[in-house]
């Protein structure tokens, strides 16, 4: 059965971006398809989790189980819809001690220490637009904020307190939340705006912080529009590969070497890892959420320890 869906205006202008509202509709619709009906009135508990236990089992790709993340990304959106309904139109919320599966953390292997990431940054000296890249680079993996947090960010988003410097960013929920950007990343922004001036740029603080160096298909210099995330995972890519690092990097990477870069800093400094601290910049609601973080980086530093206690009594 084909579905029509029109979600409430109110609800999608909530989102935040036009691939978030996109991917809500198709997790809904694809719940609405599954239990063959043309609206959510009348929708029961025992509706989603068999809906749930069908995505577990059969609901990935050739018939496999979908991995757990993407369940509890489909879950996720079904819910906000539910808790919108009944919060806005009074409907019965049928949401009741469903739980998601756990969500796995990026593995090891996208996640980059301080060094490799450095590398990375290197690697950008021969290219045109340098300073650019290596901001944006520094910026995704120092910065705990998401990719597309910060390429909508203007440029009058980026100040200096004291100190310190920060960044507003509008976060999940269409919210808006200051970040505090680590020196590493600061260095690196404000070389490019430097160099962004140097160009000629248009430096009108409503404009984009991070923009194209130039138009591939118009070849102008001076334009406003916040560069595509996929230009930057491609970037990513690049660079990481000329640093000789065979992992697979996407912008999803930089997230989780922030979070985990953060507790292994703090744990050489104090002895002891500081999860509250990196559950903070992370804007996690649940203090398990950073948790697992904590527990894959426990999971990477403990490989190999029982082979070398046994080679140093050999």
């Amino acid at each position: 059965m084909t579905t029509t869906l029109t979600l409430e205006p109110e609800f999608l202008n909530s989102l935040n971006s036009e691939n978030t509202r996109l991917s809500y509709q198709n997790d809904i619709k694809g719940f609405m398809e599954f239990a063959n009906v043309t609206n959510l009135t009348g929708t029961s508990r025992d509706d989603i989790l068999r809906w749930k236990e069908h995505l577990m089992m059969v609901g990935g790709r050739d018939g496999e189980p979908s991995a757990p993340y993407t369940v509890a990304r489909k879950l996720s959106s079904l819910k906000a819809y539910f808790s919108f309904l009944a919060e806005h139109r009074n409907h019965p919320n049928p949401f009741t001690d469903i739980k998601a599966p756990t969500r796995v953390v990026k593995n090891e292997r996208q996640i980059l220490d301080v060094q490799e990431i450095e590398e990375m940054i290197s690697q950008t000296s021969s290219s045109q637009s340098a300073p650019l890249h290596a901001a944006l680079i520094a910026t995704n993996f120092y910065a705990v904020l998401r990719l597309n947090e910060f390429l909508k960010a203007r440029i009058e988003d980026f100040y200096r307190e004291k100190n310190l410097y920060f960044l507003k960013v509008r976060t999940k929920g269409n919210k808006f939340q200051i970040k505090e950007i680590p020196y590493p990343a600061v260095e690196r922004i404000l070389a490019y705006l430097e160099w962004m001036k140097s160009q000629g740029r248009d430096m009108n603080p409503k404009n984009y912080l991070f923009r194209p160096s130039r138009n591939n298909h118009q070849g102008e210099i001076n334009i406003d529009k916040a560069l595509n995330p996929r230009t930057v995972n491609k970037l990513l890519k690049k660079y990481s590969l000329a640093s000789g690092i065979m992992k697979n990097i996407s912008s999803h990477s930089g997230r989780a070497s922030a979070i985990t870069n953060y507790l292994n800093l703090t744990e050489l400094e104090n002895n002891v890892a500081d999860i509250y601290g990196a559950k903070m910049l992370a804007g996690h609601s649940k203090i398990s959420t950073t948790e697992i973080y904590d527990k894959k980086r426990r999971d990477i530093m403990n490989k190999g320890k029982l082979t070398h206690l046994y080679k140093k009594i050999g």
